[in-house]
């Protein structure tokens, strides 16, 4: 498995790690687009721009259904020149309430008290996130991964971002800032 498999992995493994139980709930989430390197959901009224130079790939149209399924809305990565490792990844996953409610809950002390259980607050642009960190080996290569989580309406976003460069920590935390939210498309 090399370095860019085993974090991908990891990524998909926190993931399901923070999913919690199950209940029935119906939400749609229609397609996000990226324009230039601008990613924006009117469905939840999100903007979001992503690091320039990056690749880019909006998750087509997504439902959570009775079955409570997480969303990811958009990936973009960024690969190292000549090398075999992809240098830097940052996702955004929606996660309705009802199949996180005890994350939601800690998620919402974090936010209220300033840090809960390893996590703290941050604020980033005009958003309060709660935020996790998890610095990991592979083989040679050492990467951090942050997570941003942010609790709007009925569900949670959590983005993800997994980079073995200051200069990639750099872009993730500028795209954080420009991280908005609107009623009109």
């Amino acid at each position: 498995m090399t370095p860019s498999q085993f974090i991908h992995r990891a990524f998909f493994l926190l993931t399901l790690a923070l999913l919690s139980a199950c209940s029935p709930r119906e939400m749609v989430v229609v397609d996000g687009v990226i324009e230039g390197n601008r990613y924006k959901n009117d469905s939840i009224g999100m903007r979001i721009d992503l690091p320039e130079g990056w690749e880019y790939d909006p998750i087509k149209s997504r439902v959570i259904d009775e079955n409570c399924r997480s969303a990811m809305l958009f990936c973009a990565k960024r690969e190292t020149v000549g090398g075999t490792f992809a240098g830097a990844s940052i996702k955004c996953i929606l996660i309705p309430d009802k199949r996180n409610m005890g994350d939601v809950a800690k998620l919402k002390k974090v936010l209220e008290e300033g840090s809960y259980e390893g996590e703290v607050k941050e604020t980033v642009g005009q958003n309060d996130f709660a935020v996790h960190l998890l610095n990991k080996d592979a083989g040679r290569l050492h990467f951090t991964q942050h997570s941003y989580s942010m609790h709007r309406g009925n569900y949670t976003l959590v983005f993800v971002g997994v980079y073995t460069r200051e200069t990639e920590k750099v872009a993730f935390k500028k795209s954080l800032e420009t991280l908005s939210f609107s009623n009109t498309p």
